[in-house]
């Protein structure tokens, strides 16, 4: 059989290319229901396939919230639990072992907190835990073999690059190595064995953006600079699926950034970019079977010239079509240009 006119051989390479990248970049947003309670500057963890948000601010500077409440994304139902004992934003909230902990930030006379306390859902009760080693606000925080590592935040308007972690079964902090840099109102996330912080500003307040990227490797207590991120972030999260991480929203210079972008550890490559519906930042997410939930936030604050003001009780579901997919529709070329040319 002959091979068919390089006309023919061309459009049908453009019709795999396009049917191949539909395949695996078919992202999906849903509208879940809404936040009982709009908030900004919280946080939320998961447990049991639910999702807990927990404390943070209403509109206008509003007073801080201590409530706890739960989202069941299977019945896309919100259900309200018990409260915090502290009021608090720009804290941190984890979960360890199905215990959820609340763990720093700001109370309502802005002082910078230590405190921290474990939310146990089966009792649907708050008690108290050993207090961080420092009190401050705005810190990133992620989970790594049982242990909880809170890294950088600020206090008074000064940024920080110390790291610890915290050991939910022994109730004990213990100090590790350093950022490479200040930093504060950046985001974290673990995978494969590693922690990556991405983003956050290096001047406290939240004031100046950056795009750094680094990783840490427990074993041996170091941290190793990877590609920077496309566009600077702060006040944005980060979401771990099919071994990429999302980096969502947040605000850069002046703007309330409309992308994900999305991180390859492997090849330590930037990949993808995904347009955000409503774009926002000091929101909370998590991720449930593959399924980012971006909850809450504000659409106004650039963290320097708008004052977040609006507190949002908007909840998308983002489902990201193809992220375990590691080979991307460039990569098709060689081989749907060899399959037109051969004579099946």
């Amino acid at each position: 059989m002959y091979p068919p006119p390089v006309s023919v051989s061309l459009f049908v390479l453009v019709v795999l290319l396009l049917a191949d990248t539909t395949r695996l970049f078919a992202d999906e947003w849903i509208r879940k229901a809404d936040m009982p309670t709009a908030r900004m500057f919280y946080g939320a963890a998961v447990v049991d396939d639910k999702i807990y948000a927990i404390g943070g601010m209403g509109n206008n500077f509003g007073l801080l919230y201590k409530t706890t409440e739960m989202y069941d994304p299977g019945k896309d139902e919100w259900q309200k639990k018990a409260d915090m004992e502290i009021w608090r934003d720009f804290h941190c909230i984890e979960a360890v072992n199905c215990k959820i902990y609340a763990m720093g930030g700001l109370v309502m006379n802005n002082d910078w907190i230590s405190s921290v306390e474990e939310y146990d859902p089966q009792k649907d009760e708050w008690i108290k835990k050993s207090d961080m080693p420092v009190g401050r606000s705005t810190s990133a925080s992620t989970v790594l073999n049982g242990k909880i590592f809170l890294i950088g935040g600020w206090k008074l308007f000064v940024s920080f690059a110390d790291v610890y972690s915290y050991d939910p079964l022994a109730d004990k902090w213990e100090r590790k190595a350093d950022l490479p840099f200040v930093s504060d109102s950046g985001a974290a996330c673990a995978l494969n064995g590693k922690i990556y912080y991405m983003g956050g500003s290096s001047a406290g307040g939240n004031m100046i953006p950056t795009t750094n990227v680094v990783e840490y490797d427990l074993a041996t207590d170091k941290w190793v600079r990877k590609s920077d991120m496309p566009r600077p972030r702060a006040g944005h999260c980060l979401a771990a699926v099919g071994q990429k991480i999302y980096a969502i929203g947040g605000h850069g210079l002046g703007n309330t950034v409309p992308i994900i972008d999305v991180y390859d550890p492997q090849e330590d490559k930037w990949i993808r970019e995904i347009e955000i519906p409503n774009p926002r930042s000091w929101f909370a997410s998590a991720v449930i079977k593959d399924k980012i939930y971006m909850m809450g936030g504000s659409p106004l604050c650039d963290g320097f010239v708008l004052p977040c003001q609006i507190a949002l009780p908007l909840v998308e579901e983002f489902t990201p079509d193809g992220s375990n997919f590691s080979v991307y529709s460039q990569d098709k070329l060689s081989s749907a240009w060899g399959f037109i040319k051969s004579d099946k």
